[in-house]
């Protein structure tokens, strides 16, 4: 699954999707894995509540504001050590029962 983003805070509900691809696949019992393959990138279950969105949206922007310079967006000095790629290759996403989708 692939999902378009736009620069700043980006927040989708991938449920539809999701359901389509167990769906799909014909398996009955086991786990899905939800993967972010970017590091500023985070996998989240939540409900998708109109409200619960804007109140997260306002919480990020609070906590990381668009206005400050970053240390991560300086490309080309990432990684900084050994720990830093053991950490961004660790960031695998969430394991999801199968059956919660059904």
């Amino acid at each position: 699954l692939s999902v378009d983003t736009h620069p700043d805070i980006s927040l989708h509900d991938v449920t539809k999707e999701l359901s389509q691809l167990v769906e799909k696949s014909k398996v009955r019992d086991g786990w899905m894995n939800l993967v972010s393959q970017h590091t500023t990138t985070g996998v989240m279950i939540n409900e998708m509540e109109s409200r619960l969105v804007d109140d997260f949206r306002h919480f990020l922007m609070k906590m990381a504001p668009a206005s400050q310079p970053y240390l991560h967006n300086d490309i080309h000095a990432r990684p900084a050590s050994q720990a830093d790629m053991d950490a961004i290759i660790g960031n695998f996403g969430e394991n999801v029962d199968m059956d919660s989708w059904r």
